[in-house]
C-alpha cells in the first residue's frame, strides 16, 4: 500500500508538467479535477518534515551504535593485549636458555 501511495504521489506531482496539446473535446476529466483538489503542497511539506525528522533520528541511532561497537572493540583490544603481554614475557624468558615446555615434558616422561 505504501508503494502504491508513493507512485500516486509521484504521478500527481508530475501531472502539471505534462503538456496537453491533444484535446479530446469538451469531455470532463474527473481524475485530473480530483488531483487538482488535493493539497499537494501541504502533503509535500508534511512528507519532507517527517522524512527529515526520521533521518535525523536514524543518524542518532547509527552514531550511538557506532560508539557502542567502538567501545566493544576497545575492550577486545585491552583483553588481547593483556593475554599477549603474558605470552611474550614467557617466550622471551625461555629463549634465553632451553625450552621450558620441552624440559617439563622430559621430566614427566622420566617420572
Amino acid at each position: 500500500m505504501l508503494s502504491l501511495g508513493t507512485m500516486i504521489y509521484i504521478l500527481a506531482r508530475a501531472i502539471p508538467r505534462v503538456d496537453q496539446s491533444v484535446s479530446g473535446g469538451p469531455r470532463r476529466d474527473y481524475f485530473e479535477e480530483f488531483l487538482k483538489k488535493l493539497p499537494l503542497e501541504k502533503a509535500d511539506a508534511f512528507v519532507s518534515f517527517w522524512l527529515e525528522r526520521g533521518l535525523r533520528n536514524l543518524k542518532v541511532v547509527v552514531l550511538k551504535l557506532d560508539n557502542l561497537l567502538t567501545k566493544h572493540l576497545q575492550s577486545f583490544r585491552t583483553v588481547s593485549q593483556a593475554k599477549n603481554s603474558g605470552l611474550f614475557k614467557d617466550s622471551n624468558n625461555s629463549s634465553a636458555g632451553t625450552d621450558s615446555a620441552t624440559d617439563k615434558q622430559v621430566e614427566n616422561k622420566q617420572s
